[in-house]
């Protein structure tokens, strides 16, 4: 059984806030409260303003295709789950090909009502148009994202040649307690 994303992440109430919101601060503000990016405790703040951005613009399609509520929250969490999952994943090779049938699906299982495993709440043009949208925001971008994401691995490397005995360490006594031997007297009188 299917899980529908309707009104997920977004509550019906937020989502009518939203609509009737149009300072783009507080658009974000309320996006990055309902959506879970403050939350997030392994992002930085750079990835946290990327993460804000996208689901901005995210909502900015969804104002201008129409969308009512039902219809925005979906969207919303379908692009939350699909970011969320690929910006999980550590690997690099997590390609977009299995994003986007992993995105598919999600789309497709609420543009048909097959209940319990699909409700339906995308019309066909929905479909067309989601996908589009996100073909030509996110996917189109993919590697951009996988890579501001993906945690980086430090490696140090210690090079040394083969059967090369090296010298043990020492801890030198800086100089100020060096101990201070005086020339033999003998030394002296040689004008040394």
């Amino acid at each position: 059984m299917a899980e529908s994303l309707e009104f997920h992440d977004l509550p019906s109430g937020t989502v009518e806030l939203l609509h009737v919101t149009y300072e783009p601060a507080a658009v974000k503000k309320l996006l990055r409260e309902n959506l879970g990016v403050e939350d997030d405790r392994d992002l930085s703040a750079e990835q946290k303003e990327v993460v804000e951005e996208f689901y901005f613009y995210c909502y900015a399609f969804c104002k201008e295709s129409g969308f009512d509520a039902s219809k925005t929250s979906t969207f919303m969490s379908i692009a939350k789950a699909t970011f969320h999952d690929d910006r999980s994943r550590d690997e690099f090779s997590c390609g977009m090909k299995q994003s986007f049938a992993r995105f598919k699906e999600l789309v497709l299982s609420h543009a048909v009502n097959r209940s319990p495993w699909a409700v339906r709440v995308f019309s066909e043009d929905d479909v067309a148009r989601i996908i589009s949208y996100m073909l030509n925001s996110y996917f189109r971008h993919f590697k951009m994202y996988k890579l501001i994401f993906t945690r980086k691995l430090q490696v140090t490397l210690d090079q040394s040649e083969p059967h090369l005995v090296e010298p043990p360490r020492r801890n030198f006594e800086p100089l100020e307690r060096a101990i201070f031997d005086p020339l033999p007297a003998s030394a002296g009188s040689r004008g040394l």
